[in-house]
């Protein structure tokens, strides 16, 4: 078990320092004004070429913002699963390690989602009401990866083998998977800020599988 953390840990630290350099690269490689307004966008090329492959599709748009309500719904579910568990029993310590760690989780993905609507890195590849608005990384790309994984390892955690949980890992990952795609295909993001996105949510998921590792470690 302690392998198993200090692993997590370490995986945890590299994703953190790819993101964090992944970001930094952004603001000075290849920055070139091709967003609206003249706006900058680091990785300018790539960004263009693959924006000018895809496109937009409002379709997509639309397909990616529900899932991203879907997510919200997933996330309230499992907190008022820790309110009733608190309330049965009147006392925090009998609330579920996984759970308590899931709403901590849930604050940090609020705060980093609040964090990067004003530490612009760069702006939409189209306006926002007739506005110039952030774009890095992808918010629904952060958290729907970030609720639909931790859903997934919750549910999978608490269901024995059988049809439930084997529908409910795959129903999770095919979400997961059609939100980055029908996000790219919108086409109000560049590639570069659902990749940042997909860093953000990994970085994430890792410290909370790392809490509760070391967590059940002390318990134990």
């Amino acid at each position: 078990m302690e392998n198993r953390t200090r692993r997590c840990k370490l995986v945890t630290l590299i994703l953190l320092i790819i993101f964090i350099a992944y970001t930094l690269l952004l603001k000075v490689v290849d920055v070139q004004a091709i967003g609206p307004q003249g706006s900058e966008v680091g990785f300018a090329t790539f960004n263009s070429m693959v924006y000018q492959v895809v496109g937009s599709n409002e379709l997509c748009y639309d397909v990616s913002k529900y899932i991203g309500y879907l997510a919200i719904v997933i996330a309230i579910f499992f907190v008022i699963l820790a309110i009733l568990q608190f309330a049965r029993s009147r006392e925090l310590s009998k609330v579920d390690l996984s759970l308590k760690v899931l709403i901590v989780f849930y604050v940090l993905v609020g705060i980093c989602y609040v964090l990067f609507e004003f530490l612009v890195i760069n702006y939409r590849p189209v306006l926002e009401d007739g506005q110039l608005a952030a774009s890095y990384p992808s918010s629904h790309t952060m958290l729907a990866l970030c609720v639909f994984v931790t859903a997934r390892m919750q549910f999978k955690s608490r269901f024995m083998e059988g049809f439930a949980r084997g529908f409910l890992v795959i129903l999770f990952d095919v979400l997961s998977v059609v939100m980055v795609c029908t996000r790219l295909a919108s086409g109000v993001h560049w590639a570069t800020d659902i990749i940042g996105g997909i860093l953000l949510s990994a970085v994430l998921i890792f410290i909370y599988r790392t809490i509760i590792m070391v967590r059940k470690e002390r318990i134990w």
